[in-house]
């Protein structure tokens, strides 16, 4: 899990490469332990590091990378049973579908997280759901519901002090 944070911070420094670098050696250490979370996790890191790179140089490579590694790594995260961590992995391969204007399946996995956010009382996921719903109906022109889930983006903010995506609820 430290290991899973760091890749997210050093990709919030936009340092791709270096996650790759890590997560890739991790998923070795990982694969040989047959540790299920900590596998998906370090798929899941490597996956947002090529949808990272994808933004820059929108490659076959990086592109068809980071969808394979999505992939296994929510079906990874759902095999290692911690539900929390499923919604991560869905969150994050939703944003990077909608980047990849994919709006069905963008849609399908934000649907998932709402389920299971929901459910598990689980706030923060709600305001990422609503982020993730906003970008979602801006690139599909649809601007009263845009307004509508960032509004409640700004409002769950509020609710539960998330206020890491403030500046990103109120520029969507």
């Amino acid at each position: 899990l430290l290991g899973f944070q760091y890749c997210a911070l050093l990709l919030g420094f936009g340092n791709w490469e270096e996650v790759l670098e890590r997560a890739q050696e991790g998923l070795k250490i990982s694969t040989r332990n047959n540790w299920l979370l900590d596998i998906a996790l370090d798929q899941l890191s490597i996956a947002r590091a090529h949808a990272q790179a994808a933004e820059t140089d929108p490659t076959d490579t990086h592109c068809e990378a980071a969808k394979n590694y999505f992939n296994l790594a929510v079906e990874g995260l759902r095999k290692a049973g911690v539900i929390e961590f499923v919604a991560k992995g869905l969150l994050a391969r939703a944003n990077w579908r909608i980047q990849c204007h994919r709006p069905q399946e963008a849609a399908t996995d934000l649907a998932e997280v709402l389920e299971i956010a929901e459910s598990g009382s689980m706030g923060l996921y709600l305001v990422d759901y609503h982020l993730g719903m906003a970008r979602l109906r801006r690139q599909e022109n649809l601007p009263a519901e845009v307004e509508k889930h960032k509004a409640e983006a700004l409002r769950r903010i509020g609710e539960t002090g998330y206020f890491r995506r403030q500046a990103e609820a109120e520029a969507v």
